[in-house]
């Protein structure tokens, strides 16, 4: 996906969200506190997605939100209506054939700090708008949702915490599982590592949803996950998929187009050799590696079971022959695979934006399984984890720290985990004008126009609670489908 596309994507996506318009975090200061004109009328948004108009008094503190406008379904095509953006702001939206209105399209520019009784708009859990009013000490309430999607605490609770548990844990901690319990020596540097029986993962595929809107693959994370815990179901749990799905009534699957793509550009190249594999029943070591295409190898003949294939050393624990991710005991009994481990490093993007390198916690990996003399192949391969909130975030600032992004002056994390247990982000108010060439864009959008309400939505999309001490949830469940086939190892790359 070029960075273009991504962009039109991400707009789309807060547009999904009924997020069109935002500002960089403000800060509540005690001087020059903005109150309104005495007797001004603004547009106002209402808890249940409509928009009305409030009167400021004589205190120069808005009066509550009077809500004449329409709802959103009953809307006239290529009509317009005043609308309340998430920043302050007024704006229009128009109505869509489809008897919806589009995303508020904000004008001006956004106040410095809120003003007391001031109803702007808020997303909700579900995707609709909500409405927030400003209190007293010049701060927004809570996201107030006449619809909410089940769950005693609704939107508030569907996302501010996830930070502590992604500290430590989020990095790597070489080789997943085993230990001393695997019996495995590892060789000292990659170059001198043997592979065993080796299989290309060929494709991964997202889950489609059952006519309930359930998806079909490939866990049910049972009572830490949210629809267990807010609604007493036991559903398979599928949060990340879920969130990059949110775009895909629209688009299709953006999370399905980008594997595609790396898999048919040769940058999705993840080998599973069976080390020391001697036959069914009896336990191994699978591990997880890295690879590149040898020079005459493309994707169609890797995906028949022909393909060569280089090692990256990026596979390999620093200054060792040991695999960064590996599983024992992995077992194919009467030709089904199962393996478990702790990590499985994963390339995928954030919705929108471009690719990053997750590391999947707690994943499971089952397969129907053929031993061939020169490999093993896979159909019907189930592959479930979790993502922590907290290495979202790093995605983020990884861009932000990037010299791509030098242009925002950046000296500490974009995103930050706060004292009150919410994500917070060290916005760039003048983010569109610092960074102003083209590969620059992606910087002024994530640090700047809508920096402050990423972590609304990565929040509210949030599926399981690791950490039952915190409220709300810290990670999102992932599941995907796979294939392998037969691949060939002909050495580590130059």
């Amino acid at each position: 996906m070029t960075e273009r596309t991504s962009i039109s994507v991400l707009v789309l996506f807060l547009g999904l969200f009924g997020l069109g318009c935002s500002s960089s975090d403000t800060s509540n200061n005690d001087g020059g506190l903005p109150h309104c004109t005495p007797g001004e009328n603004a547009a106002c948004a209402c808890a249940d997605g409509r928009v009305g108009a409030q009167e400021c008094n004589q205190q120069g503190v808005f009066e509550s939100c009077q809500c004449t406008g329409p709802t959103p379904s009953d809307c006239v095509p290529g009509g317009s209506a005043p609308c309340a953006c998430s920043d302050g702001r007024t704006g229009a939206q128009l109505c869509n054939e489809d008897r919806v209105y589009a995303v508020c399209e904000c004008t001006g520019d956004p106040p410095s700090d809120c003003v007391p009784g001031q109803s702007v708009a808020c997303a909700c859990t579900d995707g609709s708008n909500g409405a927030q009013v400003c209190t007293d000490e010049r701060r927004y309430d809570p996201c107030v949702c006449d619809t909410l999607d089940g769950g005693p605490d609704g939107g508030p609770d569907a996302g501010p915490d996830g930070g502590p548990d992604g500290g430590p844990d989020a990095d790597p901690d070489g080789g997943s599982d085993g230990g001393s319990d695997a019996g495995t020596e590892w060789p000292e540097t990659p170059d001198d590592y043997l592979t065993g029986l080796v299989s290309y993962m060929a494709t991964w595929t997202v889950p489609e949803t059952d006519v309930d809107g359930n998806y079909v693959c490939c866990k049910d994370f049972g009572s830490i996950s949210k629809d267990f815990i807010e609604e007493g179901t036991n559903n398979i749990d599928n949060g990340w998929v879920a969130l990059t799905d949110a775009i895909g009534g629209v688009t299709g699957s953006l999370l399905q187009e980008e594997l595609d793509s790396q898999l048919q550009n040769g940058d999705l190249v993840i080998l599973l050799d069976h080390v020391d594999y001697v036959q069914d029943g009896t336990p191994f070591v699978l591990a997880r590696l890295d690879g590149a295409f040898e020079s005459g190898t493309v994707y169609p003949t890797a995906a028949a079971g022909n393909g060569q294939f280089f090692l990256l050393r990026s596979s390999f624990l620093q200054g060792s022959g040991e695999p960064n991710d590996w599983y024992y005991p992995a077992v194919i009994d009467q030709n089904t695979l199962s393996a478990s481990g702790e990590t499985f490093q994963l390339a995928m993007g954030i919705p929108g934006l471009e690719s990053f390198l997750f590391v999947i916690k707690s994943i499971e990996l089952q397969a129907d399984a053929q031993v061939e003399i020169n490999g093993v192949t896979y159909t019907n391969g189930t592959f479930s984890g979790w993502i922590l909130l907290a290495d979202v975030f790093a995605g983020f600032n990884a861009i932000a720290a990037s010299d791509t992004c030098l242009c925002l002056g950046l000296y500490e994390d974009l995103y930050y985990y706060d004292v009150d247990g919410s994500w917070r982000g060290n916005c760039v108010a003048d983010a569109e004008n610092l960074c102003i060439l083209e590969e620059e864009e992606m910087c002024a959008l994530v640090a700047g126009l809508y920096c402050s309400i990423f972590p609304m939505i990565l929040t509210s999309a949030t599926d399981l609670d690791l950490d039952p001490d915190l409220a709300g949830y810290e990670a999102y469940s992932l599941g995907l489908q796979w294939t392998g086939v037969t691949a060939e190892v002909v050495g580590i790359e130059p």
